[in-house]
């Protein structure tokens, strides 16, 4: 089977993270939580592949995020289509961290007012698909 590693676009991550201190400019003035994505003490956002950008990021909001996963990080690899390509369930993949060691537990994002996330790399994502096994891709 062919893995289809650049055929992903879209990388749809959903963690687990129990409310802690998440890192900056994530809360209101009263202390509530108004990250983008962020219920039910689960994160879950789309991000484009190519550009590193969290998809329909509210425009002018930053945030440095950092959360302790709690037991696993889960990951669908999309297509240009919305089709799953790949699925992954496991440690926090270190592109979910880019400028510092997550050590395998924390998604470390520093994210611009236009969704950017700061460090990303594309080919880091590629390199993780790449050494997933073979089971982790959806047949075609």
């Amino acid at each position: 089977m062919e893995k289809r590693v650049d055929d992903v676009k879209m990388i749809l991550l959903e963690a687990w993270c129990p409310f802690e201190d998440f890192g900056s400019n994530v809360y209101d003035n009263e202390g509530h939580m108004v990250l983008h994505g962020y219920r039910d003490d689960t994160w879950t956002v789309a991000i484009d592949k190519e550009a590193g950008r969290i998809i329909d990021w509210p425009v002018g909001m930053k945030a440095n995020v950092y959360f302790k996963v709690r037991d696993e990080c889960a990951l669908k690899f999309l297509g240009k289509d919305s089709e799953a390509i790949a699925i992954y369930e496991g440690y926090v993949p270190d592109f979910l961290s880019p400028l510092e060691d997550g050590f395998g537990d924390y998604i470390n994002l520093d994210i611009n007012e236009h969704g950017l996330i700061k460090g990303w790399n594309k080919d880091d994502v590629t390199a993780f698909l790449e050494q997933l096994p073979d089971k982790a891709f959806q047949m075609k």
